[in-house]
């Protein structure tokens, strides 16, 4: 059995359609309120690190490996900026991608703008993929109540905004762990759609924090 990758679940029948109509307002209403409130937001102590370290990201993609200044080799003072080789770069290089194509630089908002659009919109996938998962296991009732109360939780509103490390990995965990249920509820037939949701969902995750490559050992072992 093949499921596209926003398919109801396979009980959706019995779902009161109002319920289902109420979910997808929420999940809209979710996206465009952390859209609105990341243009509000403003630049913390982390974005200013961050922002050096996604130049130099795209400087090293850009020249092919030859600017190696993202490694911090060279910075007798660096201090904890060395360590940040060890995470993974992949919404800063995008991020830093996007803003050299648009011509923004670091010293201006707009620069802030798109790190902080990005980060909602991770943040927006973090709730639509957590309410996936209660929708799949208990229906649209659930699945409203728990979009509600974690867009009602100041402290993931807040780190939607612009945690850079945190939230990219959380939707990218979330992501996973939904495609992997989706996966054993099929098995041994698992849909190409749910195996390729997993491994992007595990390719965020280990791209944000490569600390979790338990990701790739249950990937392998949902082919065996």
């Amino acid at each position: 059995m093949t499921w596209p990758l926003y398919a109801p679940p396979p009980d959706a029948s019995t779902q009161s359609p109002r319920l289902r109509q109420w979910w997808l307002a929420a999940v809209a209403f979710s996206f465009l309120v952390l859209a609105v409130l990341a243009f509000n937001s403003g630049i913390n102590e982390d974005d200013k690190f961050q922002e050096d370290y996604a130049e130099r990201l795209v400087n090293y993609y850009t020249t092919f490996g030859k600017d190696r200044s993202v490694f911090y080799e060279a910075d007798a003072d660096s201090g904890y900026k060395k360590y940040a080789k060890y995470y993974g770069g992949v919404f800063d290089l995008t991020t830093g991608l996007v803003n050299r194509a648009l011509g923004f630089q670091p010293e201006e908002r707009a620069y802030h703008h798109v790190r902080h659009l990005f980060n909602a919109g991770l943040g927006g996938l973090l709730l639509l993929f957590a309410s996936l998962l209660v929708r799949d296991i208990a229906g649209y009732r659930a699945a409203l109540i728990a979009l509600l109360l974690m867009l009602a939780s100041p402290t993931l509103v807040g780190h939607a905004m612009m945690n850079s490390k945190d939230i990219p990995f959380a939707a990218g965990y979330m992501i996973s762990v939904y495609y992997l249920y989706r996966c054993l509820k099929t098995l041994p037939d698992i849909g190409w759609r749910d195996g390729l949701g997993f491994i992007l969902g595990a390719a965020l995750t280990i791209g944000t924090r490569a600390g979790v490559s338990w990701c790739w050992p249950m990937r392998r072992c949902l082919w065996v």
